[in-house]
């Protein structure tokens, strides 16, 4: 279906069309809040982006209302579960993307901004380095606290304070926070501004292939294909140095400059076809149904476990609340910080606790994971005896075959 009012892809300039789908009256935002917003669906079919635009007045949404729902400065995501049962935290992950960029470097970097830093954690960490300055830079002041007094050594500044550091960066990083920018041109242009005239730029943010969830929250607007990536950053001016969906899981990961004394570099690539992404975006609502399937076919007063406590739990859990299930819901999470915290009025337990004291009681068990580390957890759930149904998002790696 054609939209009325065309809208131009941000990536590659081409006319984009609307998709005719919904995810529902209300979908969730990235912190887990059930929104009402009006919103537009949006592909290019040159370069298979998706894009949404957003009916509302939502100027002050990230001003006032955007806050990352931890407990405490250290709570974090788990970023994987390596091989000796170790977590490895996503700030850690970042932090050594950053480390051994700035080790790596063949110019000098000092100066070092975290542009959209929210609560800061990866500045936080980067700013026990004595040889680097830290800056972190977001438009909301929604955690000006946690900045004052987890992040000491870390400088930060608003808008109103963009131009007193133009020019000043050796490295500007920003991981998830583009997805984010109702107008993209804006936040672009501001880190060009900032950046030296050699400076480097480090781009983390979702891939709505491997990371599926991304599709379904209201305030990720921006949803690029590796193409539409490339062509964003190579019609800004950037020199595209890397570009990798392998090396930072379920994201797109890319590393620019900006030498201004030579063109810029389009960054050879073998480019997913430009129907991808609508697949996997189709496949939400194949979920939704399979998921209240699965409970049309539960007897009344069964017991459902939800492994996972993000953003496919409480995807999971609006499902609950508007279908007839009336049994038990348990909730448990691989990350250590969340246990004994609530997640919709249910406490979330630790792995080891569902295995020794619940498994056998299960009828249905819930993977709100990725489908990648899905797969993982439904054998071992089977290798520790589990025989009833499972429930999981689609694999969306047959898109990519």
């Amino acid at each position: 279906m054609n939209n009325s009012k065309t809208r131009s892809c941000p990536a590659c300039n081409y006319p984009l069309n609307e998709i005719d789908f919904k995810l529902g009256e209300k979908i969730l935002d990235s912190v887990g809040t059930t929104r009402d917003w009006n919103l537009s669906v949006l592909s290019c079919e040159k370069c298979g982006s998706i894009f949404k635009t957003v009916h509302e007045n939502v100027e002050s949404f990230y001003e006032n209302e955007y806050e990352i729902p931890f407990y405490d400065f250290e709570d974090d995501q788990v970023y994987k579960i390596n091989t000796d049962n170790s977590v490895t935290y996503r700030t850690d992950f970042q932090s050594k993307l950053v480390k051994d960029f700035v080790k790596n470097s063949s110019s000098k970097i000092i100066d070092v901004l975290d542009f959209g830093c929210a609560r800061a954690q990866t500045a936080a960490k980067l700013s026990t380095i004595n040889e680097l300055n830290l800056y972190g830079y977001d438009i909301s002041k929604v955690h000006y606290d946690t900045w004052k007094h987890s992040a000491p050594r870390v400088s930060f500044f608003g808008p109103d304070q963009l131009s007193i550091y133009y020019q000043k960066f050796d490295l500007v990083y920003s991981f998830f926070a583009l997805e984010h920018a109702f107008e993209l041109s804006a936040p672009l242009e501001q880190i060009k501004l900032l950046l030296k005239d050699k400076g480097s730029l480090i781009v983390a943010l979702p891939n709505s292939i491997t990371n599926p969830a991304d599709l379904l929250l209201c305030d990720h607007v921006n949803h690029f294909s590796s193409k539409g990536l490339m062509d964003l950053f190579h019609n800004k001016g950037f020199n595209i140095i890397k570009y990798s969906d392998s090396i930072y899981t379920g994201a797109h990961y890319i590393e620019l400059n900006l030498d201004k004394s030579k063109e810029s570099k389009y960054y050879k690539y073998n480019f997913e076809s430009n129907n991808q992404l609508n697949s996997s975006y189709s496949l939400w609502k194949k979920d939704e149904n399979a998921l209240k399937s699965r409970l049309d076919n539960l007897e009344k007063n069964k017991f459902i476990l939800i492994h996972g406590a993000g953003i496919y739990a409480k995807w999971i859990l609006s499902i609950l609340k508007n279908s007839n299930f009336n049994g038990k819901i348990k909730i448990c999470d691989a990350n250590p910080s969340l246990h004994g915290k609530e997640l919709d009025s249910n406490i979330i337990l630790s792995t080891k606790k569902i295995h020794d004291e619940y498994i056998s009681y299960i009828d249905l068990i819930c993977i709100a994971t990725s489908p990648k580390v899905a797969n993982e957890i439904q054998k071992e759930y089977k290798n520790k005896g589990y025989k009833n149904l499972f429930f999981g998002i689609s694999d969306r790696s047959k898109i990519l075959s």
